[in-house]
């Protein structure tokens, strides 16, 4: 076998030869002969490796040992070829040992590792006649690679195709994967060597499973209706585990080939049930299967098999019963699934509509099935006797405790709800009514346990989601109001006052965007509202322009009434708009509504108001008539005193009447204010015309006093100021700029002193310019 392993060393040797990897441009100019000179008594050496008479072992040794004395030669060269002058002047101590990473330019030939020596050397399967081919093979390969024609092409992949075979056969999976690829480079099309490959990788120690899927994806793209490829592909990666989606994606393909093949359907079902988690899944197939055929009964039955076998599925085995008894009016079967299904929803929510309907479909059955078992029919008259029955005290005890509750006899509105429970201890409606009562006397814990019990014995009870969702609401758990709300939304999605109040949740929650999203849902909800808080919303996000949108929507959808919160809501609405005299219209007939029932909400209305307005009459006035409807005497005196500057002492009426002079010497004539504006456009206009005519004759200090009539006529105007400053600037008068910069400050702040400072920056510079020309 010494041939053998001469012949595997020789391979490795002119791998080694093959993978040298140095770059000699890395190579200075000084030392580029002495690695040409190593490099060449390197290859010297290894091409007359095996003319010594030594054992393999110690040629390889010898090997080995002249490899390691290469690297460090040339590790040698590289590292004085290093450019470490610039480091060397800041740093003096440092060498190139410091900087220099080792490099290996030649591998050992490592013999506890390599698969040739050590596994197959001795493999009995390889005899002389066995090498002698491989050798010829080898030959045969040199020969065609010298030329590039066609024609040896196909020669030359079958050549490496039969060496990879081989090898696979030897068990020697690195040079059979390596021919392998050879010649799928040479036909990639060739459906054979795709086969050859993934036997060979399959049988590989180091198993890349990605490596093989893609394999059989490539065998099925060569041939796609070759199922068997896919149900190899399929086993395989059932062998890897996890892999449930890349299965069903196989079985969707092979479908895919067929759509009308039952059976490529009932395959992927079978997988689908054993996930045992799939149920969704499943079910489509199901569907799928019955679109096939919709006569087929079976199928029908089938998925009504498995629905059986899962929790809650009542209604979709009603349904697929209902598409049975469509084609079959008839069906015993169906109809006594249905008349089943009925009867246990029944004993589970005590639903007595639900025992008629079961009687009803036990009834079709008794009258097409001559062996009809009337037992069950009997059961459901029985429950529905019982039921009506029970329903009629159970209603005697709800109106009783209604009566108790209207009377303030809470107590025994309660225990009225309680014997109406322990009537029927399954019936929700029961727990819900009990919850109600407790909700409306504000014992909101107990409310929430009553409800809570409703609904695990119904859990499609909307009434006691919404109203434990409230519950929550009020006590400021919002996050579990969203919770609780988002249940009852799954069952009943219409419901825009559930929307409303998971928007209030969400809002207080600051979650904005959301809460957007929560109150846009409220279309059949009171719209003033739902408008109201989306301009809250937009301009708590600073989108003015959104909000001012929805504010007018508000403002739109407002439907007057008498009461001083509407009005004053609809104030601060016009307010945030700044249509400013409107506001004023709805803050006085807010406040025209206050008496003693309101007072408190006035005052505060009056405060609010009074940080915008702080030197309005109006509101002070209407905040001294609050202050004394709450008996707060002294406090409103002393704030009639503050403005109008006195120190009177007057009786409670005599106050009060002043405060209603105020009023009435301080009434707002919204027509006379907008004349006014109007009036100031025009002088304004005027004022602009003489301006431009004083410009044109050049008399600029006239000019500077114009500009100060026109801001004194809307001192609230700022292109007025930043007119002024510019023609300040342009005659060069930047003391007069810069004092109009400090009457705007109340305007814009940030502009005022970002103008004063680009001033005093330009005088400072042009000090600079004077110094220097002063020093030339």
């Amino acid at each position: 076998m010494a041939d053998i392993k001469i012949y595997f060393l020789k391979k490795e040797i002119n791998k080694i030869k093959e993978n040298l990897n140095i770059n000699l441009n890395e190579v200075k100019e000084d030392f580029k002969e002495e690695a040409k000179n190593n490099i060449e008594n390197f290859i010297h050496f290894l091409d007359n490796a095996l003319t010594s008479n030594k054992k393999i072992d110690n040629i390889i040794t010898d090997i080995n040992s002249k490899i390691n004395s290469f690297n460090d030669k040339i590790n040698d060269i590289m590292k004085k070829s290093m450019e470490l002058n610039p480091m060397v002047n800041v740093m003096p101590d440092l060498s190139a040992d410091d900087f220099y990473e080792v490099k290996t330019f030649a591998e050992n030939i490592k013999l506890t590792e390599n698969e040739y020596f050590n596994k197959f050397a001795d493999n009995e399967n390889i005899n002389d006649e066995l090498l002698d081919r491989i050798i010829s093979l080898d030959n045969q390969i040199k020969e065609v690679e010298k030329t590039d024609k066609s024609y040896n092409k196909e020669n030359k992949k079958n050549l490496y195709k039969e060496r990879a075979e081989i090898y696979n056969s030897l068990s020697m999976p690195s040079y059979a994967i390596e021919d392998c690829n050879k010649a799928i480079e040479i036909d990639a099309n060739d459906i054979n060597l795709k086969l050859l490959k993934l036997d060979i990788l399959k049988k590989g120690n180091e198993v890349n499973a990605d490596d093989i899927i893609k394999c059989y994806d490539d065998i099925i793209n060569l041939d796609k209706n070759n199922l068997e490829s896919y149900y190899k592909k399929i086993e395989y990666l059932e062998s890897l585990g996890n892999r449930q989606d890349n299965i069903i994606k196989c079985f969707d393909d092979i479908i895919e080939l067929d759509k009308n093949n039952a059976e490529r359907y009932y395959k992927k079902l079978w997988y689908l049930q054993s996930l045992g988690n799939r149920e969704e899944d499943v079910i489509k197939c199901y569907d799928d299967i019955i679109n096939l055929n919709k006569n087929n009964l079976e199928s029908y039955y089938k998925k009504i098999e498995y629905l059986e076998s899962l929790v809650g599925r009542q209604e979709e085995i009603i349904n697929c019963c209902n598409e049975i008894l469509n084609i079959d009016s008839n069906n015993i079967k169906a109809l006594y699934i249905i008349a089943d299904e009925y009867r246990k929803q029944a004993d589970k929510t005590s639903k007595e509509d639900d025992y008629k309907k079961a009687l009803e479909y036990y009834n079709k059955v008794k009258s097409l099935d001559k062996n009809y078992n009337a037992y069950y029919e009997e059961y459901c008259l029985d429950k529905i006797n019982y039921n009506e029955n029970l329903q009629k005290e159970i209603k005697y005890y709800y109106d009783k405790a209604e009566t108790f509750f209207e009377l303030g006899r809470h107590k025994e509105a309660i225990n009225c709800a309680d014997k109406a429970v322990s009537l029927d201890e399954k019936y929700y409606k029961s727990y819900y009514f009990k919850g109600s009562l407790l909700k409306n006397i504000e014992n909101y814990n107990e409310a929430i346990v009553c409800f809570d019990k409703a609904i695990e014995i119904n859990d499609k009870d909307t009434d006691s989601y919404y109203n434990k969702a409230l519950i929550l609401f009020e006590l400021k758990k919002y996050n579990e109001s969203i919770e609780v709300m988002d249940l009852y939304l799954k069952i009943d999605d219409k419901n825009s006052n559930a929307y409303h109040y998971k928007g209030l949740c969400l809002y207080n929650l600051k979650k904005y965007d959301e809460a957007l999203e929560s109150f846009k849902s409220t279309n059949n909800f009171n719209k003033y509202d739902m408008y109201y808080f989306l301009g809250e919303i937009y301009e708590i996000k600073n989108n003015y322009k959104e909000a001012i949108k929805y504010y007018d929507e508000a403002l739109k959808n407002y439907k007057e009434k008498n009461n001083a919160r509407d009005y004053y809501i609809i104030g601060m609405t016009l307010y945030k708009l700044s249509l400013f005299d409107k506001a004023i219209d709805n803050f006085n007939k807010a406040l025209s509504f206050i008496d003693n029932k309101n007072a408190e909400d006035i005052l505060n209305y009056c405060n609010n108001i009074l940080k915008l307005e702080k030197n309005n009459k109006v509101f002070y006035a209407y905040k001294i008539i609050a202050l004394i409807l709450l008996n707060k005497y002294d406090e409103a005196l002393s704030l009639y005193n503050n403005i109008e500057k006195n120190n009177e002492s007057l009786s409670r009426d005599e106050l009060y009447q002043k405060a209603l002079n105020i009023l009435d010497e301080n009434k707002i004539d919204v027509n006379s204010n907008k004349r006014e504006e109007e009036d100031n456009k025009s002088d304004i206009k005027s004022l602009k015309e003489q301006i431009n005519l004083l410009k044109s004759k050049g008399e600029n200090y006239l000019v500077m006093e114009w500009y100060d009539k026109i801001i004194e006529a809307n001192n609230q105007n700022i292109e007025s100021y930043r007119e002024k400053i510019e023609f300040a600037k342009s005659i060069g008068n930047s003391k007069a700029a810069i004092e109009c910069y400090d009457k705007m400050m109340k305007l814009s702040p940030i502009e005022a002193y970002k103008g004063k400072a680009e001033i005093y920056r330009t005088l400072a510079n042009e000090n600079d310019s004077n110094k220097k020309n002063i020093m030339t």
